[in-house]
């Protein structure tokens, strides 16, 4: 995506000419703002049952060298790795995601499926949220945005954090 494209019911950051299907680079963040990118996601299969595609992260993004997080984001209060809410105030360090339906054939089913709202990641393999699936063949490609949010305190420290967020793809035979 390009810088400004508005995805997720906001506009994607400078760093989307960075970002690829292997890694997100936000760059320098914006402190109390929302830092926002988004890759591109797509399934198709011939499976009788459809598909499911999951996500979930390693841990906290950390500080390279060091123990310092970023916290997952509890949006405005109440959002979760499985339940999905706004997230509009930007004054506390967070990191989370929303999603956007691409193109799909009728049946597709995102894993938020309000605009605006986010949530966090799960932590490790048996935390893995569905944020794409559909309960029988497609007869297309379907596709969708995840969208990736920072928001950093003016507090927090500087450095480079990183974590992997991973995706499983599960055909349904």
């Amino acid at each position: 995506t390009s810088a400004g494209t508005n995805l997720c019911g906001t506009a994607i950051g400078s760093g989307a000419p960075n970002t690829t299907g292997a890694s997100l680079d936000f760059g320098s963040l914006n402190l109390a703002a929302f830092n926002n990118l988004a890759q591109f996601i797509q399934c198709t299969t011939n499976a009788t049952n459809g598909y499911t595609i999951q996500t979930f992260e390693s841990g906290q993004l950390t500080m390279l060298g060091a123990s310092t997080t970023i916290p997952d984001t509890k949006c405005d209060g109440s959002c979760s790795a499985t339940t999905a809410t706004a997230w509009t105030t930007n004054n506390t360090s967070g990191f989370g995601y929303s999603l956007q339906i691409g193109t799909t054939s009728t049946g597709a089913v995102l894993g938020i499926t309000t605009s605006g709202q986010y949530k966090s990641f799960g932590v490790g393999y048996a935390n893995a949220q569905t944020i794409l699936s559909r309960p029988n063949v497609p007869t297309g490609t379907d596709s969708a945005y995840i969208c990736y949010r920072i928001t950093v305190a003016n507090n927090q420290p500087a450095g480079t954090y990183q974590n992997e967020v991973n995706f499983i793809a599960t055909a349904t035979f």
